[in-house]
């Protein structure tokens, strides 16, 4: 039985102004994106007024899903994205996710409520499919989203137009 294949999967990319065509975003670049905005939720989460258990764990849920979804639907990355020159497009025109794909993407960042063990292999299992996709690395977030992470921007720290060992031409 023959399957055939997606329509967006086969089609878009040729036409495609901005997301495809800008280098993408690498798998260890985001990780450490991701890291760095886990490290900075928690941050937040800890900073917060004393809370009852029940509170602690609403925090754990909200503070995560929040952040993600209001830096991307405004500024199109986190901070950890920012420090890593790393955008956040939508996949067919290369824009800005509105609102709902940044929810969408925002969403499983509450699975960290859920404890390490269970936050850590949902973590695994929404990236695998970013590995196995070496056209586009798209995470399952990215997927469901339809956007794609592209590096526009040197990370922080490597900003001069020639650094060290580069030349001019």
């Amino acid at each position: 039985m023959n399957i055939p294949a997606e329509p967006s999967e086969t089609t878009l990319d040729e036409s495609e102004p901005t997301g495809p065509q800008e280098p993408l975003g690498s798998v260890l670049a985001r990780l450490a994106a991701r890291l760095f905005d886990a490290a900075l939720m928690l941050l937040a989460v800890l900073a917060s007024v004393p809370l009852s258990d029940s509170g602690q764990i609403a925090a754990l849920v909200a503070v995560p899903i929040l952040y993600e979804t209001i830096m991307v639907a405004t500024v199109g990355r986190t901070v950890g994205k920012m420090l890593l020159g790393l955008h956040i497009v939508r996949r067919p025109d290369g824009g800005r996710p509105g609102w709902l794909p940044a929810l969408t993407r925002g969403a499983p960042a509450g699975i960290l409520a859920a404890g390490p063990h269970v936050a850590a292999i949902l973590m695994v299992l929404s990236v695998l499919p970013m590995v196995g996709d070496t056209r586009l690395q798209r995470s399952l977030q990215d997927r469901i989203a339809s956007t794609v992470v592209v590096q526009r921007q040197r990370p922080w720290g490597a900003r001069s137009a020639a650094g060290p060992g580069e030349s001019g031409s």
